[in-house]
Parts: structure tokens; C-alpha cells; sequence
């Protein structure tokens, strides 16, 4: 029960990706209580107008039954001659991370 937001337009384009924990409660994806700073998890683009971020998606690809968040830079430099990349991010809890961080590419 987690919300992910996105901002490609982040720190000069280089975009973010942050993920928001909810509540496991049932019947309801809020718990009405504030979320805390260090509760966060922000993902952060490496290049300049790379659009990170762009679009996000939460899916098992490793078959091991925890989603891999799964992001998307259509302008990326760093691993493309502007073809884009989408990055592959397992594991990550709260606190500040960058692309290069990432579990794979595709």
C-alpha cells in the first residue's frame, strides 16, 4: 500500500521518483496520520533533462514475489545515446538514493 509520485522536472530535470508509504490497514489506504521525511524514499535521475521519472510501475519481473519498482527516463544519457533507459530497483527502504543505485536496466 504504497503511493509513488514522480517529479521529471526535479533539481533542473534531472527528475524523481519518490515512494510514499501507506497504511496496511484494511478497508483504506490512509491512516490519517502524517508521513514523516525519513519515511520516504526518494529515487533521484542522473542527467540533466533525462526525464527520470517519466513513468513508474511496480511489477514482480524477478518471479520472486516482491514488486521491483521499475522506472523510466526517455531522454537518458548516462547508459544510451538518448534512447532512453528504464531502470530496475530492488530492495530499497527509506532514505535517498540515485539511478546509479539500480538493481539492472532494460
Amino acid at each position: 500500500h504504497e503511493l509513488g509520485v514522480t517529479s521529471i522536472a526535479f533539481d533542473g530535470d534531472d527528475g524523481a521518483v519518490y515512494i510514499v508509504p501507506g497504511s496496511s490497514r484494511s478497508g483504506g489506504a490512509s491512516s490519517h496520520e502524517p508521513v514523516t521525511k525519513a519515511a520516504v524514499t526518494r529515487v533521484r535521475g542522473l542527467d540533466d533533462e533525462g526525464q527520470f521519472g517519466v513513468s513508474v510501475a511496480a511489477i514482480d519481473v524477478q518471479g520472486d514475489g516482491e514488486a521491483e519498482l521499475l522506472v523510466a527516463a526517455t531522454q537518458e544519457l548516462e547508459y544510451s545515446n538518448r534512447g532512453g533507459a528504464i531502470y530496475v530497483f530492488t530492495g530499497l527502504s527509506a532514505g535517498q538514493y540515485e539511478a546509479s543505485d539500480y538493481s539492472g536496466l532494460l
